[in-house]
C-alpha cells in the first residue's frame, strides 16, 4: 500500500466507473492536488471545484499511474479507482456523498 504522505504535493486522479442507460461501462476522471493532512486525503480540486475527501478505506486502492496512462489521467502521478451507482432510496445511508459531478 502506498502511504498517502509520499502523495501530499503530487497530482492525484480519481477514476469514477459506472454503467450507462445501455448498460455499457462510462467512465470519468476528476483530477486534483493530493493534501495529506496527517489523517485525511484531499483532492484539492482548484478554481471554483470543491475539494474532496478521500475516504480512509479508498487508500488501499491508491496506486501509481504507469507512463502508458499518464495523459489519459489527466498527467496524474497516481490514481484510485471507485464505482458509482444510482442511489436506492432504502440504502442512501450506506453510500458516499461526494462534491463530484458526473459529466453529462
Amino acid at each position: 500500500m502506498i502511504n498517502p504522505k509520499t502523495v501530499h504535493g503530487k497530482k492525484l486522479a480519481l477514476i469514477g466507473w459506472a454503467k450507462d442507460d445501455e448498460g455499457e461501462d462510462d467512465v470519468s476522471v476528476f483530477s486534483g492536488i493530493a493534501r495529506w493532512n496527517g489523517t485525511q486525503l484531499i483532492l484539492d480540486r482548484g478554481n471554483d471545484n470543491l475539494d474532496f475527501n478521500i475516504p480512509n478505506e479508498w487508500l488501499q486502492r491508491l496506486k501509481s499511474v504507469e507512463d502508458e496512462f499518464k495523459e489519459t489521467l489527466m498527467n496524474a502521478d497516481y490514481s484510485i479507482s471507485f464505482s458509482v451507482d444510482n442511489l436506492p432510496n432504502d440504502k442512501a445511508s450506506e453510500y458516499i456523498l461526494t462534491t463530484l459531478k458526473w459529466p453529462k
